[in-house]
């Protein structure tokens, strides 16, 4: 017999409500959370040196420091919104960087049109896996724990109009694994 006669009484049980919460936090953890920062994409910088007191230390590059920055707030205050939340410890993750550089000025209008269609994409520095690395390290400590949750990688580079680096983090189902 059931607990309740439901065609009479239409209140869940607390069980019945746990199983719809974690129901619902489960849904919104497999959305994917979409990242944008607007401007000129920086990659990774590489790291400099100083030398104090007889001891050598290293420091991030100004403007590579200043972009993971901007990453780190842009996370933080889509979390202050309530737009996305911190990913738990220990979920597999797969992060796609898309690049959009600016095209150059100089460029004859054929040449810009190309860019915009695609056909002509950057092949010049710097270096894809440099605009990944500055991206994990914006992404480390505000999105998730530990960079290495992350087990897939997609990046690409393209030009456009509005530069900016769009950073899609989603979870890694087994269905994804099977199709890999």
């Amino acid at each position: 017999m059931n607990k309740y006669n439901k065609e009479h009484y239409s209140d869940p049980t607390p069980h019945d409500a746990m199983k719809n919460i974690a129901r619902e936090e489960r849904a919104a953890a497999m959305e994917p959370i979409h990242i944008v920062i607007l401007g000129e994409p920086v990659a990774q910088g590489r790291p400099r040196f100083s030398r104090h007191a007889g001891y050598v230390s290293t420091y991030d590059p100004g403007k590579s420091r200043k972009y993971k920055q901007r990453i780190f707030d842009e996370i933080w205050a889509q979390i202050a919104t309530r737009k996305i939340r911190q990913i738990p410890p220990g979920v597999p993750l797969h992060v796609t960087v898309m690049v959009y550089r600016g095209i150059p000025k100089s460029w004859p209008k054929s040449k810009r049109d190309r860019a915009i269609l695609g056909t002509i994409r950057p092949t010049s520095r710097p270096d894809t896996d440099n605009y990944i690395k500055i991206a994990m390290d914006g992404l480390n400590k505000a999105l998730f724990k530990d960079d290495s949750y992350v087990v897939s990688i997609r990046a690409e580079k393209h030009y456009s109009d509005t530069p900016r680096m769009e950073i899609i983090v989603s979870q890694l189902t087994l269905g994804d694994v099977d199709n890999a």
